[in-house]
């Protein structure tokens, strides 16, 4: 993490505003896929969850998505957001808004969010997304990792993923801005979870700080 990623806390303690500082990896795989989506004519449905200041629902959008994003901190909008295919709503997961029980959906992005949920909120939430999907689409994924420094001190480290969901460490929270209960993955234990909720894992990796990337598909 950059010294740069530090200086743009969110509010109600939820990390580092990231994608308003820089893209990152998955980030480009999406937008690409989009592009390449949009090729065809389409325009393709986003969902965000976890959208922070909507700073990503609105890049997606400029390359060629219908958004709608989700948080559970109300975003400030923008006046042409609508008119530029953006929905925001604030919800928290795996709960959402009724008004997008009708909705599909080709694409699920989330970053940097689903660790503040259960191993089975999580679920919970992918499971969700996989009722209001049209056929293949794509999700990316990206979650805090052991493997990366947010592990330092972590209590929760040896609980197996099912029961893990406690605090960081005091220094670590104070440094990245994290004041919520975390669960932290393994690859193989983010991989399982999103296989068993009926997604096909296409790649997984860590990134230079050891949080993990996800790219599935709906089978």
């Amino acid at each position: 993490m950059s010294n740069s990623d530090l200086r743009a806390p969110t509010r109600a303690g939820y990390g580092m505003e990231i994608s308003s500082v820089r893209l990152d990896e998955l980030d480009l795989c999406f937008l690409l896929r989009i592009k390449q989506w949009g090729r065809s004519g389409q325009r393709p449905h986003m969902l965000e969850i976890g959208c922070g200041s909507g700073a990503l629902a609105r890049e997606a959008a400029r390359t060629g998505a219908a958004v709608t994003a989700i948080d559970a901190v109300q975003v400030p909008t923008h006046p042409d957001d609508a008119a530029n295919g953006i929905r925001f709503f604030t919800a928290s997961a795996p709960v959402f808004h009724e008004a997008l029980d009708e909705s599909r959906f080709d694409f699920l992005v989330s970053q940097r969010t689903l660790h503040y949920l259960t191993q089975q909120e999580c679920a919970a939430t992918l499971q969700w997304f996989r009722r209001h999907v049209r056929v293949m689409a794509w999700t990316f994924l990206g979650v805090s990792g052991l493997s990366s420094e947010l592990s330092d001190g972590y209590a929760d480290s040896d609980t197996p993923v099912a029961h893990r969901w406690g605090p960081l460490s005091a220094a670590m929270a104070a440094k990245h801005h994290i004041h919520r209960n975390v669960c932290l993955y393994s690859s193989n234990e983010l991989t399982q979870l999103v296989a068993d909720c009926g997604f096909q894992v296409e790649d997984c990796w860590l990134s230079p700080f050891g949080n993990i990337k996800l790219i599935a598909r709906t089978i």
